[in-house]
């Protein structure tokens, strides 16, 4: 690993924003000189009370959520600078995760029988974001013999609307994102019947700062969150998955959140017998990718961009390079089992779909069947390419790729992963 004085700089100091839509840019400007706390409040006690009345509910379950939503809004308030865009999104998102956890918790005390459902032996797809873990999701998903959480029952796991209904909800949240920061849309497929990450269904724990920190900058949230806190995060995942089960039975769970390679030994003591798949690719392209995709939703909602310390785990090539090589201990010392974990390369993920995929099955000791195999080969023959526009992204000049590549020298020798760069 190289010396401090080696160190390379975060490349989020190099990043340059896109213009914005001219009726965001007309809508900040025109409020900017306004009380933004009284025009769109963020308040704690006051979006509680709201929730409550939105759904008639008053059960949040229990209270362990509490001290950390009132870390999180006092960030946003204080640390976000958030403009009046930022403040009605950050609204949103908060209100619609107050509500989503009161119609969970309804639905357990109307069903208690839900505690009783078993999450058995899930798929977890973890690893570096921006390494095909959206595509392998989506993939596996299509295997009949599979479920994978979808948008609209992590957004809205529960209550009296339809599927449908909960979609073209979910459908709207994204619109409304994609409005205010177009480029959003070439970084990834939103929609409410899309695959999601679990970070948006642990998000109603208000502990899981990966998706909650894209409502803001809350560096003051940031550093009040412990394991104990991630691992009642995962917990409430795995509630949100018993619920979803227990209203549409299906097969073995296959979701995926990138943020828990950081935690592994607490995602394999919280979902027993997880069997997990890691996508490796070039690191320094996909942390490049992922420095574009943060700041387009940060400055979506603000006129400051992130300073040095934020999301430096996705962003900073040594902090970055730490978060990829924790796993490697934890593996070695048998904490996180050998045999529980497939290793996939996105070049082969992405020149020989089928193959890669029945290669990474047989690591974790189930297989690809038929009516699978049809269904993802059917896929690739229907859509024979991505219809959304290209993510461009800057990747840096040859000087900063040599100064980036030695940190990432143990990853990448421990998992063959090539440089593409």
């Amino acid at each position: 690993m190289p010396n401090a004085a080696a160190k390379a700089q975060g490349r989020q100091s190099q990043w340059a924003p896109p213009p914005r839509p001219e009726w965001v840019e007309r809508l900040n400007r025109l409020t900017g000189a306004l009380d933004l706390g009284g025009l769109v409040p963020l308040a704690p006690e006051e979006m509680i009370a709201t929730a409550m009345a939105n759904t008639g509910l008053a059960d949040f379950g229990s209270d362990d959520w509490r001290e950390p939503y009132q870390a999180l809004i006092h960030s946003l308030n204080n640390e976000a600078n958030l403009n009046t865009t930022g403040r009605m999104l950050a609204r949103a998102d908060i209100l619609r995760l107050l509500e989503g956890r009161l119609r969970v918790e309804k639905a357990y005390r109307d069903h208690p029988e839900i505690e009783d459902e078993i999450i058995d032996r899930p798929v977890f797809i973890v690893g570096q974001g921006r390494t095909g873990t959206s595509i392998l999701q989506k993939l596996l998903g299509l295997d009949p013999e599979n479920r994978t959480l979808m948008t609209w029952e992590a957004m809205f796991p529960a209550g009296e609307d339809s599927i449908a209904a909960r979609i073209a909800k979910a459908d709207a949240h994204f619109a409304l994102w994609c409005g205010v920061a177009p480029q959003l849309e070439r970084i990834h497929d939103w929609g409410g019947d899309e695959p999601i990450e679990t970070i948006l269904a642990e998000s109603m724990s208000f502990q899981c700062p990966a998706w909650l920190n894209l409502i803001g900058l809350t560096p003051g949230y940031n550093t009040i969150i412990t394991d104990d806190h991630r691992r009642r995060s995962l917990a409430y995942a795995k509630r949100v998955m018993k619920l979803s089960q227990w209203q549409r039975p299906g097969g073995r769970w296959v979701v995926k959140s990138p943020d828990a390679s950081a935690y592994l030994p607490l995602v394999v003591e919280v979902f027993d017998g997880v069997r997990l798949i890691w996508p490796h690719r070039d690191p320094i392209r996909a942390m490049s990718s992922a420095v574009n995709m943060i700041g387009n939703f940060i400055w979506a909602r603000s006129d400051v961009l992130p300073p040095s310390g934020v999301f430096d785990f996705m962003t900073d090539p040594q902090s970055s390079a730490a978060r990829l090589s924790k796993p490697i201990a934890e593996i070695e010392g048998g904490i996180v089992p050998r045999g529980q974990l497939a290793n996939i390369r996105y070049d082969e993920l992405m020149s020989d779909p089928l193959g890669a995929l029945e290669s990474t099955y047989a690591q974790i000791g189930i297989s690809l069947g038929d009516e699978g195999r049809k269904a993802i080969h059917d896929h690739f023959a229907q859509n024979p390419q991505s219809q959304r526009k290209p993510h461009r992204y800057d990747v840096g000049d040859r000087e900063r790729i040599a100064r980036e590549r030695p940190f990432f020298a143990e990853y990448q020798d421990y998992f063959s992963v090539p440089s593409e760069l």
